[in-house]
């Protein structure tokens, strides 16, 4: 973190004074709080403190013997945690994000990647090819609302959206035209009314077409499950991220928005 500017300098944090900002992100701490927090000597928590004050990335209070961050630190500290968590991200899943294509991420997104460090990468085995998927039809279960952004055609997918709609889900889904003509197919409409009233599928069902969808995505109030396809081109079935966690569900929420709003909205009566 390098920000050069004469009078007022962040040049770049030695790995103590980054675990300092992080800390004081936790509010205002005596040394003796740092110290425990930190697991470092006195004289090496002091030497970076006072480096950090001189960079103007704290607050020394002489009254209370306490360090809070300055707006600067408060910004500083921030960048930190997201790079923290990126890092274990990238990390903990690497085998996942060096073999799939991540361009149908956007770099917005990328860089917030950090919000899926709860994820669980689900993988297929050999005693069990249908682990992922059904994982992911039990996750659906319960669901109040459910976005998605969908490359792929699952021949089971339409019953299971068919019932979250049934119990007044609202459901939001971006396909490309070959996934929503083969889902089409699969729904006969006197099947359909045994779950569905039209007036629900009118007010709580919206579709959209997009084209180049590079990801499989379902968000929903209690769960992520997220897709990529391989370098080669191929989609991933065999493997996905999931969990439920509360910044993981937020990011992939903004995922859908994205290929929403570059998607097209299409007439349910079009449709059914």
């Amino acid at each position: 973190m390098n920000l050069n500017k004469e009078g007022s300098s962040i040049e770049r944090l030695s790995p103590l004074e980054s675990e300092i900002l992080l800390s004081l992100m936790e509010g205002r701490k005596s040394l003796s709080d740092l110290r425990a927090s930190i697991k470092a000597r006195d004289t090496s928590i002091l030497h970076a403190l006072k480096k950090l004050d001189n960079k103007r990335a704290i607050y020394k209070d002489t009254i209370k013997h306490s360090y809070s961050l300055t707006n600067i630190g408060h910004i500083c500290s921030i960048m930190l945690n997201q790079f923290s968590k990126t890092s274990d991200v990238l990390m903990e899943m690497k085998d996942y994000w060096i073999n799939h294509d991540l361009s149908g991420i956007p770099e917005h997104l990328l860089l917030r990647i950090g919000a899926l460090s709860n994820l669980t990468v689900v993988k297929d085995t050999p005693s069990d090819l249908d682990a992922v998927h059904r994982r992911y039809l039990d996750s659906l279960k319960g669901s109040e609302w459910v976005y998605g952004v969908s490359p792929v055609f699952h021949s089971d997918f339409a019953g299971a959206i068919m019932k979250i709609l049934g119990k007044g889900g609202k459901v939001k889904f971006v396909f490309t035209k070959e996934v929503l003509d083969r889902t089409r197919e699969t729904i006969r409409i006197k099947e359909l009314a045994k779950y569905v009233k039209r007036i629900l599928i009118d007010r709580n069902l919206e579709i959209f077409i997009g084209n180049n969808l590079k990801v499989g995505l379902t968000v929903t109030d209690k769960f992520l499950s997220f897709g990529l396809f391989t370098l080669d081109g191929a989609y991933d079935y065999s493997a996905d991220l999931m969990g439920s966690h509360s910044q993981a569900l937020e990011w992939g929420e903004e995922l859908f928005e994205y290929y929403r709003e570059n998607s097209e909205k299409i007439r349910l009566s079009n449709i059914f």
